[in-house]
């Protein structure tokens, strides 16, 4: 299950993860995040376990956007004891998901 993130939650569920968040920063109306929406969606089943998964709309969380530095979409970011661990930029493809997701996932 993907959440929605937004300016009023964020911080409460990143935080509050026990295991690892990744979190996509997107645009509806950016085709690489189109692109990437089915992907994110099969490794969030795929890890659901291990991780949790959410998505933060750029064009509506513009205050969370700028807080993260985030220029480029789509942006992907994971976060661990409310930290964040490690970003990609631009799409990529399923396996390059997981592997970036198993480096913080591996011991769960």
């Amino acid at each position: 299950m993907e959440i929605e993130l937004t300016a009023e939650n964020f911080e409460n569920v990143i935080n509050s993860a026990e295991i690892p968040a990744v979190v996509q920063f997107r645009a509806s109306w950016d085709e690489a995040c189109a692109s990437l929406a089915p992907i994110f969606s099969i490794v969030a089943e795929k890890f659901q376990e291990k991780a949790t998964f959410s998505k933060v709309n750029i064009d509506n969380e513009i205050a969370l956007t700028t807080k993260y530095g985030v220029t480029s979409l789509p942006t992907v970011i994971v976060f661990v004891g409310g930290e964040e661990k490690e970003r990609t930029v631009g799409f990529v493809t399923e396996t390059e998901l997981e592997a970036l997701i198993e480096k913080y996932t591996k011991d769960i």
